[in-house]
């Protein structure tokens, strides 16, 4: 089973971290371990945790922009069917008016929805005769309004959730790159310590190696 995010950056932390102790900076520094290494090390762990916090952020973000998002829609599509059901009963036989109904209302992906759903509510405010029918079931200009009014808003939600899932994908990778190359300094920090202080399991331990025994 793979360690989480939070067990790596742990272990990390206490391994990178062991290197300002004198025992182990002295005991790694012939190793290649200079004082500007152990410093670099360091700010590649300090970097790491940054971006480990930032993706945490990004992707929480991107869960909310989609619970925005989905949640407004399922209001604004509920809305959108019943007002082609309206408009199925206020035009009756009207051969010119049935046109303008959408022969399917559960549509997919979004662009096509969205372009579906603007074109039946001009088509209601633009097209003769439909708006006076319609009318007749409460169905009137303001709502219709109201209903363009919505749908807008609604894209604007869509852009949004669009831009924080974009960000929240480039934080991820940004944040797996930089695990990827704290993981193989420290692998090297490891293989150093067990070489500079052999079996020395206390030494070991607190660098948060672990020691057979």
């Amino acid at each position: 089973m793979k360690k989480s995010i939070s067990a790596i950056m742990t272990n990390c932390s206490t391994l990178v971290n062991s290197l300002n102790d004198p025992e182990i900076k002295a005991g790694v520094a012939p190793y290649g371990f200079t004082e500007e290494r152990i410093t670099e090390i360091i700010g590649q762990l300090l970097t790491t945790e940054e971006l480990v916090l930032k993706q945490s952020k990004e992707n929480k973000d991107m869960f909310v922009a989609n619970e925005n998002f989905f949640s407004a829609r399922e209001v604004v599509d509920q809305d959108f069917k019943n007002d082609v059901k309206i408009s199925e009963l206020a035009f009756g036989s009207d051969a010119d008016l049935i046109k303008i109904i959408p022969s399917y209302t559960d549509v997919y992906p979004y662009s096509d929805w969205y372009k579906t759903v603007t074109t039946f509510y001009n088509n209601l405010n633009t097209v003769t005769g439909a708006l006076l029918k319609v009318s007749r079931f409460n169905l009137t200009a303001d709502i219709i309004a109201s209903r363009i009014s919505a749908v807008k808003s609604l894209d604007s939600l869509y852009r949004v959730r669009i831009n924080e899932s974009g960000e929240a994908q480039v934080a991820t990778e940004q944040r797996d790159k930089s695990i990827e190359d704290l993981l193989l300094a420290c692998r090297e920090i490891k293989e150093i310590a067990k070489i500079a202080f052999g079996k020395n399991s206390q030494v070991l331990e607190k660098m948060g190696i672990l020691v057979r025994r």
